[in-house]
C-alpha cells in the first residue's frame, strides 16, 4: 500500500513539475546565407573543357571551363569571387545556351544558415524565434558531441515547389528528390547560434562539439522545439 501511494505521489510530482518537449523534424541542407553563387554562358555553343570538380577551391577571375562558341571563337567561364566548387553542372561535349548554368559556387567565409525541409502537415505550430537542434552530417557522434543550436528565421507561408529547392540546393536533383520523398514540404530557415570558442565557430549542446568544419552543401537532421510545458499544461491549449 505504501509502494502504490509512493507511485502516486510520483505520479501527481512529475504531472506539475516534469517537462515533455513536443518538437517536430525534418531534413536540413547547410547552404551560404546569401545563397550559392551561379555562374552560366551568355553565349550558345559547345562545351570544350571543364578544369573544376566540386569542392574544389578557385580564385576570382580563375578559368573553370571552355565554351566553343556556335559560329566560331571561345568563351572562358571564370568565377566571379573566391569560391569552393558545390556543383559542377556542365559536361564536356554538352551544347550549351546563352543563361544556362554551368556552375554552382560557395563563396569564401561566407556565413551559413540551414534550410530545413519539414513536412507540410506537421509545419503549422512552427513561429519564428523557435530553437532548433541541428545535427550536420559533417559531425558525427551525436551522443558525444550533442547538437547544433540554432533558432528559426523565417518560413514559407505554403509548401515550395521543385524548382525552388532545386535553387536552394544548386541543381542537384538526386536531393529536391530526397526532400520531397514525403510529400510536400515547409521551407524553414534556420540561423545557427555562433560561439568563436568551439573549434567549429557553433554553439553545441554538450561541451565545445567536435573539431570539425561545417561546410555548405552538408545534409543534417533538423529538430524544432514547438513547445516544452509542464506535463499538465498538455491538458490545456
Amino acid at each position: 500500500m505504501i509502494g502504490l501511494s509512493l507511485v502516486v505521489v510520483a505520479i501527481v510530482v512529475w504531472a506539475f513539475f516534469g517537462r515533455v518537449p513536443q518538437t517536430v523534424s525534418g531534413s536540413g541542407y547547410v547552404v551560404p546565407a546569401q545563397g550559392f553563387t551561379e555562374v552560366g554562358t551568355g553565349v550558345s555553343g559547345l562545351v570544350d573543357t571543364v578544369d573544376v570538380q566540386p569542392g574544389q577551391r578557385v580564385s576570382q577571375g580563375e578559368k573553370l571551363m571552355r565554351v566553343d562558341i556556335t559560329g566560331g571563337g571561345i568563351e572562358w567561364i571564370v568565377s566571379p569571387v573566391d569560391a569552393i566548387v558545390s556543383e559542377v553542372v556542365a559536361l564536356p561535349g554538352r551544347i550549351t545556351g546563352s543563361g544556362d548554368p554551368m556552375v554552382y559556387l560557395q563563396p569564401v567565409d561566407a556565413a551559413l544558415v540551414v534550410k530545413a525541409f519539414i513536412p507540410a502537415t506537421k509545419a503549422s505550430a512552427i513561429r519564428i524565434g523557435a530553437p532548433v537542434e541541428v545535427s550536420p552530417a559533417d559531425a558525427p557522434r551525436r551522443a558525444q558531441y550533442g547538437v547544433i543550436r540554432g533558432s528559426v528565421t523565417a518560413m514559407s507561408p505554403t509548401p515550395v515547389s521543385a524548382e525552388r529547392i532545386s535553387y536552394i540546393v544548386g541543381g542537384n536533383a538526386s536531393l529536391v528528390d530526397h526532400f520531397l520523398v514525403s510529400g510536400p514540404v515547409i521551407e524553414v530557415t534556420v540561423e545557427l547560434e555562433q560561439d568563436p570558442s568551439t573549434p567549429s565557430g557553433y554553439s553545441w549542446s554538450i561541451g565545445q562539439g567536435p573539431d570539425v568544419k561545417v561546410h555548405a552543401g552538408s545534409l543534417s537532421d533538423v529538430t524544432v522545439l514547438l513547445r516544452d510545458a509542464p506535463v499538465l499544461g498538455w491538458a490545456t491549449p
